[in-house]
């Protein structure tokens, strides 16, 4: 019995030996585990060209500040984006000759109205001919069949609206704008038809009078981008 017990006792508590070849491969295990750790954590440089963004963040050992070329056109494109199309004043001389205009158009519907010689639709036909005149031919058929004072009464009043309407400033976009005002330029003593006839007469002759200024809104650019400073970066 006590033999045994000796026996099994030694086989319970490890020899010296036995002890430093489990200290010897624990320790083996140990650098084993860091080895793998460390060469996980090193990780290859990253090559980027001018441009390519980063996968993973890049933290500088300093800080620097830098003029940001990219940043700076930015601005400048933003300013430049910001400054309005400049138009010209309202043209003068281009509103009187288009008063005149419409007035020599006048003089020659009169002419074609007291032509005894020619048929109705043919004098339709001569009035449609004439060049940069868009009047519908239910509007001249209309006006070739009222009476003389009333058609002298038409083209007064058609000049006056025309003549008020080119005072204003008219730009290529605001067209259609200043044309749904004629109606309410026109005088409340003619009947809805007659005030009508004004109206297909007025906006035939109205046009653009303010024009866009390419150069001057090129130079107001440029002067918005130049104000603008350069952009610095810090990092």
């Amino acid at each position: 019995m006590i033999a045994g017990d000796l026996a099994l006792k030694r086989r319970i508590n490890p020899t010296r030996t036995q002890w430093l070849r489990a200290m010897l491969i624990g320790a083996l295990f140990a650098l084993a585990l860091a080895l793998l750790f460390a060469f996980q954590s090193i990780q290859e440089p990253i090559r980027l060209e001018a441009g390519q963004v980063s996968p993973q963040t890049i933290r500088s050992p300093e800080r620097i500040t830098f003029a940001s070329q990219l940043q700076t056109n930015e601005a400048r494109l933003k300013a430049e984006s910001e400054v309005k199309e400049v138009y010209d004043p309202p043209n003068a001389d281009l509103a009187r000759t288009q008063v005149r205009t419409a007035s020599r158009v006048f003089d020659f519907v009169d002419s074609v109205r007291h032509d005894s010689y020619s048929t109705n639709d043919r004098k339709i036909e001569t009035l449609q001919s004439i060049p940069k005149l868009a009047i519908p031919a239910s509007t001249l058929s209309r006006t070739l069949a009222i009476d003389e004072d009333m058609y002298h009464r038409i083209v007064s009043e058609t000049l006056y609206v025309l003549d008020v309407t080119m005072r204003e400033e008219i730009r290529p976009s605001d067209l259609s704008t200043q044309v749904s005002k004629i109606p309410s330029r026109i005088s409340l003593a003619l009947s809805t038809e007659q005030a009508d006839l004004v109206a297909q007469w007025a906006q035939a002759f109205i046009i653009p009078n303010s024009l866009l200024n390419k150069d001057k809104t090129q130079e107001q650019r440029e002067q918005a981008r130049e104000r603008v400073g350069t952009v610095y970066r810090t990092i």
